[in-house]
């Protein structure tokens, strides 16, 4: 990432192309070309540098805080319980890039701050 705090721009890890393989003395050996980041936080680094990164986890963390945690809001613990999902998702793959996925953690997070 070139500049760390404002990110490079929304879509720059798919052309950054990061090389891995191992270098010897006589040639390099490029196994494999990474067009994607390994999950959906380390994309939004890449894409939108520390700020965004910290902008992304302070609506979480404002989601979780301003939140009803009353045991009569049924629907909202869980419109709650598929946003935590989708949370835990997003280290391991790209829901965010997926229109019906991304649909469906935008909806959960809505849920949770309208019931919540």
């Amino acid at each position: 990432v070139n500049n760390p705090i404002f990110g490079n721009g929304i879509g720059i890890v798919k052309s950054l192309n990061v090389q891995t393989g191992s270098i010897t003395a006589d040639h390099v050996n490029r196994e494999n070309v990474w067009t994607y980041a390994h999950n959906d936080y380390i994309e939004v680094f890449c894409s939108l540098g520390f700020l965004g990164l910290f902008l992304f986890i302070l609506l979480v963390i404002n989601t979780f805080r301003n939140f009803n945690y009353k045991p009569n809001n049924l629907l909202g613990i869980c419109y709650l319980s598929s946003f935590v999902a989708f949370l835990i998702v997003c280290f391991g793959s790209f829901p965010m890039e997926i229109a019906p996925l991304a649909l469906g953690g935008l909806i959960s997070w809505w849920g949770c701050e309208r019931l919540g």
